[in-house]
């Protein structure tokens, strides 16, 4: 084994140990990333999600996740947040429909969602990863 190697695996075993690594994963994913509660609570944003929202990381905990949704759709999301529960598997969100994130300033940005559900002794949460559509 390299030096190189040793200190990777080194520091791959550090991570580990301290419970660092889902952290680092979670921060430095390219992808904006949410942990959304059962309740539809944002319990936890990372940067990525910060800059594609315009929201601080800070002001995404504890949104309401609605809140990040163009108006015209917003009022039946309770009901779709209720249907994934009953049924909570890993999934694209809105299959062939055009998905738009609503920003903090109010503009609509074209987006792709993933759905990956988590159970907990706190309850069931919800891992939304979303990716900014390319423009065409």
């Amino acid at each position: 084994m390299t030096g190189l190697e040793h200190t990777a695996r080194g520091l791959g075993e550090e991570l580990q140990l301290s419970g660092d690594l889902a952290t680092v994963l979670f921060e430095h994913s390219p992808d904006a990333t949410m942990i959304v509660a059962e309740t539809g609570i944002i319990a936890r944003a990372n940067r990525q999600a910060a800059l594609l929202t315009m929201y601080p990381a800070s002001e995404l905990r504890g949104l309401l996740v609605d809140e990040l949704l163009p108006e015209a759709v917003r009022g039946n999301h309770p009901a779709h947040r209720a249907r994934f529960l009953e049924d909570a598997r890993v999934r694209p969100m809105g299959t062939g429909m055009a998905l738009h994130l609503r920003r903090r300033n109010g503009s609509e940005v074209p987006v792709d969602i993933n759905l990956s559900p988590v159970m907990l002794v706190q309850g069931t949460f919800v891992i939304v990863t979303v990716r900014k559509k390319a423009a065409a």
